[in-house]
């Protein structure tokens, strides 16, 4: 079963690891990241950067570890 929890920066290198192109790293990233390859490390300095109110990211799970990411930013609660 797929559930949703907030993401842990063990997530990381899960997520860096799905980025296999530079085309994918920019669509996902809506250029709010740097470069690629895309780093664990940087992707949590990033998130640690901009914690807070405005963003939430969540990684989605099972059985097997990470399945899936999302950041959703803005956010009207």
């Amino acid at each position: 079963m797929l559930r949703l929890r907030p993401y842990t920066k063990t997530d990381a290198p899960a997520v860096c690891g799905w980025l296999s192109d530079e085309r994918t790293f920019q669509l996902w990233s809506a250029g709010k990241l740097e470069h690629f390859p895309l780093k664990p490390e940087e992707l949590n300095v990033y998130y640690d950067r901009n914690a807070g109110e405005n963003l939430w990211a969540m990684t989605a799970f099972d059985e097997n570890g990470p399945a899936g990411h999302v950041m959703m930013r803005f956010l009207d609660r």
